[in-house]
């Protein structure tokens, strides 16, 4: 009860407080940056005192910057996040502490989906993160000119040009949702099947079976909340 906020940015940050069996006291309230960190908390049983409307570390600063929020707040992130939160919070007077919650570590690509990026038979790529850009360009790059390259959100859009990708379509909010819509208006075809808490819609037996590759999500996760994997659509896809 050390700290009167504690400021979430990733649904994989939730997964390792539920590992761990984190208790946060009912005295520190809890701030959820982006839409699948939220659902994620609440799916594991957290609650959520404040979003930021545009689901953006900097949005959750501007805002904060606006009210009157004070005290300690504590920062879990990832090993190598940008400092944008802690230094913008720092900035408005509060006092804030960064702990590492986990590190991100590349997954090698097998060489069957090596060559299908190479061949230009994967249609598109979704990134939801840097790090994710960085492995994809480490890993994948050059891409074949007609790839489509769709981004979760502008500052994922920056990381990946910064990682060499050329950069097709970002998301209009930072949220699974919409890089599926994103992706889907670049014309990538891409068909999902929603089980979680946006509600249950079943597809057509016969289009999973005619889809070239299945990605299993649980809810939380939606898309792409693993910032260590990629997922990389052939094709018709059922998510």
């Amino acid at each position: 009860g050390q700290f009167d906020w504690i400021v979430i940015t990733s649904a994989t940050t939730v997964d390792v407080f539920v590992g761990h069996r984190v208790s946060i006291p009912s005295t520190t309230r809890i701030a959820a940056v982006g839409e699948t960190t939220g659902a994620a908390l609440q799916l594991a049983g957290y609650r959520v005192d404040f979003t930021p409307s545009d689901n953006s570390a900097r949005g959750l600063v501007a805002q904060w910057g606006t009210s009157e929020i004070s005290g300690r707040v504590l920062v879990p992130q990832f090993d190598v996040a940008e400092p944008t939160l802690v230094s913008g919070l720092g900035g408005l007077g509060l006092d804030v502490q960064f702990v590492s919650a986990y590190r991100t570590v590349g997954v090698p690509v097998s060489d069957a989906v090596r060559a299908d990026v190479a061949s230009g038979r994967i249609a598109a790529i979704l990134v939801s993160s840097g790090s994710m850009a960085r492995q994809i360009a480490a890993q994948l790059a050059p891409l074949p000119e007609g790839t489509v390259v769709a981004c979760i959100g502008p500052r994922t859009a920056f990381d990946a040009r910064a990682a060499g990708l050329a950069v097709d379509v970002i998301a209009e909010e930072r949220s699974a949702d919409s890089l599926v819509a994103a992706a889907k208006e670049a014309g990538v075809d891409l068909q999902v099947e929603t089980q979680g808490s946006s509600g249950a819609k079943a597809l057509d037996p016969a289009v999973i079976a005619a889809a070239d590759a299945v990605i299993a999500a649980v809810p939380h996760a939606a898309v792409l909340a693993l910032s260590f994997a990629f997922t990389i659509l052939a094709g018709t896809m059922f998510l």
